[in-house]
This record gives C-alpha cells, sequence and structure tokens, in this order.
C-alpha cells in the first residue's frame, strides 16, 4: 500500500486513484476492547447499542473488506487503539456494503482481520441497515466513513474518505483521527 501511496502522490497512476483515495469507495448498499475468539463469528450490527459506550468517545468506522481506501486506513485504526485507553476511547469498525452469504462475509471479516491485526471491535452490517440510517442522518455517500462523538453521544465529526491533514492534503488517518479524539477529550 505504502509503494500504491508513494505512486500517487508522485503523479504516476491515474487521477481516478486519486479520486478514491481522496473519497473512498462508494457502494450500493493483538488487543482489543471486547476479546472474541479467532473462530467466533462477528456480530451483526443490529447488536451494536452505541448508548452502551455513554462515558467513552466512540470513533465509528464504515467499512468494506472490498474497499482499497478502507485498506489503507485500518492500519492507522489499529495503532489509535494502541495510543487511547479503551476505557476512554472505543473504536468500532462496521462492515458494510459486503457481497455474498453470511457465511461466506464471516470468513472474509476473520481473514481481513487476521490480516491487518484489527484489535478493536468489529459488527457485520450484513444488510446495510445501520449504514443507511447515518447515511441518511449525516449525508455519508461511501466507504470509508468515519462518525466520531462525544462520550455523552454527542456528533462531534465525520471523515468521508481516508482523512486527509488539511495542512499538507496528505492521507493521515492515524493524525487525523487523533486530534479529534484528543480534542474531544480535551474540551470534556
Amino acid at each position: 500500500m505504502v509503494s500504491i501511496l508513494r505512486e500517487v502522490m508522485n503523479g504516476r497512476l491515474p487521477m481516478l486513484v486519486v479520486l478514491l483515495l481522496a473519497v473512498g469507495c462508494g457502494s450500493d448498499e493483538g488487543s482489543g476492547e471486547h476479546e472474541r475468539a479467532p473462530d467466533a463469528d462477528i456480530p451483526f450490527a443490529k447488536e451494536l447499542d452505541l448508548k452502551a459506550y455513554r462515558g467513552k468517545i466512540v470513533v465509528l468506522n464504515f467499512w468494506a473488506t472490498w474497499c482499497g481506501p478502507c485498506r489503507i486506513e485500518i492500519p492507522d485504526l489499529v495503532k489509535l487503539r494502541k495510543s487511547f485507553d479503551a476505557d476512554e476511547v472505543a473504536i468500532i469498525g462496521v462492515a458494510t456494503a459486503e457481497r455474498g452469504p453470511p457465511p461466506r462475509v464471516q470468513q472474509e471479516l476473520k481473514a481481513t482481520a487476521a490480516e491487518f491485526g484489527i484489535n478493536y471491535e468489529l459488527y457485520l452490517d450484513h444488510d446495510g441497515a445501520m449504514y443507511s440510517e447515518w447515511g441518511r442522518r449525516e449525508s455519508l455517500f461511501g466507504v470509508p466513513s468515519t462518525l466520531l462523538f462525544d462520550a455523552k453521544g454527542n456528533l462531534k465529526g465525520k471523515h468521508l474518505g481516508v482523512p486527509r491533514d488539511h495542512r499538507t492534503g496528505q492521507l493521515d488517518p492515524f493524525g487525523v483521527l487523533g486530534e479529534a479524539i484528543q480534542a474531544i477529550i480535551d474540551d470534556a
């Protein structure tokens, strides 16, 4: 991925790739906060109750296994999980727009989680209902999309596509999301 980013930045890949990295993929439809057995199925998003996270800052990331920009962002989310206390910050990945029968999708999610060493909570939005609900409310238009909530459950930030540092224009999910999380912590 780093070599692909280097090629984009050096202008050797088509503009379409640059746009996909900036906006994200469109959609048709170690240790973690909650350890799960490696073979355990990833719970469905309908089981996710954001109210259960009151008292914590929540980073809610909508993504898909097939989405290149999402795969660029995942290592930074893993790094964020290591950087902030799990008692203070919840990072939740919601896989959406996955295609295929649930058993196959579960296998793909498990493989992706293992490949990237995902250390934060994962949920499967197999029918796209959760993404659709937030998409209507917050004008989400593809993955990755990330919502940030304060400890009271108030929406404090939204990032569509892979977050970029506004000063440099460089892709920097760790820096951008980390600064936003820290700002929410500091404002509390």
